[in-house]
């Protein structure tokens, strides 16, 4: 058997130098936001192109955590983004599994019509979903459940939007998992359910995981269909809010913009690290058992 040959020096640079290029073409725009954002309030200038700005300050930071309009945005998406991904990662799951493990009658033709719906954009479908969601009664203000009827609607286009690649990641997961568990499972007088619930999920919690970080993500960072529905602030989720506090006629205080940008990327970032763990534990269960 012959020995792995020792890569020389050449090629050893070589390689750390395209990492460390990768790393500052991912690093510097989000460097330049973090510094655009320490920069004085000033609303006439644009933001340069500095490595670090003069007079740099907190000073934006610590007006957005004083404006009370922020903290009602926030939990505005955090109740639309934690509810829609609950009710997508579960629709997701159910029906991944039916198209997975199951044979129907139009089974073929409806997955691929699930697929080919990946091909529109999302807003070719958001005037009628606006006009049946207001017949129904579902752009109101009244609360349901402790959530306004409006957030709702936003929240089963949230969940119920993304459904296709959705289902497609959990299909793709399922199928990777023998079925001759199921056949033992049901040798041992498992049923259908349990052997969803205690042995097909367990192993499938890296696609759970991706799905549950797409869904947050989409419902978390929309502004078009958000937008459209909601017309109080009050009601705002927080890339309205940001739209709406970095207006103004004299020009785009770029810094504000930067350093709310910045605090709603946050929970998007922690989502993903503590779901990280989950992935990469789900990987090794799968291939212990």
């Amino acid at each position: 058997m012959a020995l792995k040959q020792k890569p020389s020096r050449f090629e050893v640079f070589y390689t750390y130098a395209l990492i460390i290029v990768a790393c500052i073409a991912v690093l510097f725009p989000i460097y330049w936001i973090f510094t655009t954002s320490l920069r004085p309030f000033d609303i006439l200038a644009t933001p340069k192109l500095e490595l670090w700005p003069e007079g740099a300050t907190l000073s934006n930071y610590i007006n957005i955590f004083k404006d009370q309009n922020f903290y009602t945005a926030f939990i505005n998406s955090i109740k639309i983004s934690v509810v829609a991904t609950l009710l997508g990662v579960i629709l997701a799951t159910l029906a991944a599994y039916a198209f997975s493990r199951f044979e129907f009658p139009g089974k073929g033709p409806f997955y691929y019509y699930y697929i080919i719906s990946q091909m529109f954009p999302s807003v070719v479908g958001l005037i009628p979903l606006f006009v049946i969601f207001l017949r129904i009664g579902l752009l109101s203000e009244e609360p349901f459940l402790g959530i306004p009827k409006v957030h709702w609607a936003l929240i089963i286009i949230y969940g119920a939007g993304g459904l296709a690649f959705s289902v497609w990641n959990m299909k793709g997961f399922f199928d990777a998992i023998p079925k001759e568990l199921d056949e033992a499972a049901m040798i041992d007088g498992a049923g259908s359910f349990t052997i969803f619930w205690r042995i097909i999920l367990p192993l499938a919690t890296p696609g759970i995981a991706i799905t549950a970080l797409f869904i947050f993500m989409g419902a978390w960072l929309e502004f078009v269909t958000a937008m459209t529905f909601l017309s109080n602030p009050k009601l705002y989720t927080l890339p309205l809010w940001i739209n709406l506090s970095i207006t103004n006629p004299f020009g785009i205080p770029w810094a504000k913009f930067a350093a709310a940008s910045l605090v709603i990327a946050v929970p998007v970032t922690l989502l993903f690290l503590f779901l990280q763990r989950y992935l990469l534990s789900g990987l090794l269960r799968g291939a212990i058992k």
